[in-house]
């Protein structure tokens, strides 16, 4: 299994959040852990929402960045409150756990389960 996400697979994911479409956003999930552990997916998650942070903010991006990424960046749709709540949930997932599942995404394992 590769520890490594397609950048397309993070777009789609981190759209599909931000559109609140949950349903796709957990399609697109699902397929990704086929090929990749969780844990890179929130990884390559959390990396994009902090360049996404640092191009709203000083509306500038890194040089590293394809400008396939810049456009697809750009037709994000989002705020920066928004971004700033999903980077929190998904560095605190990624804190307490390396192996996970849509189960544990969705609704964290209570005490006793």
């Amino acid at each position: 299994m590769k520890h490594w996400v397609d950048k397309d697979i993070i777009f789609d994911l981190l759209g599909a959040i931000l559109e609140g479409d949950l349903q796709k956003a957990l399609s697109v999930f699902d397929k990704a852990i086929k090929t990749t552990n969780p844990f890179s997916i929130f990884e390559g998650l959390l990396q994009t929402i902090q360049l996404v942070c640092r191009f709203l903010i000083t509306k500038e991006i890194d040089n590293a960045v394809t400008e396939y990424e810049k456009n697809r960046i750009k037709d994000l749709k989002f705020s920066l409150q928004g971004l700033f709540l999903i980077y929190a949930q998904a560095y605190n997932i990624l804190s307490k756990n390396n192996n996970l599942n849509t189960k544990d995404v969705i609704r964290p394992a209570a005490k006793g389960d």
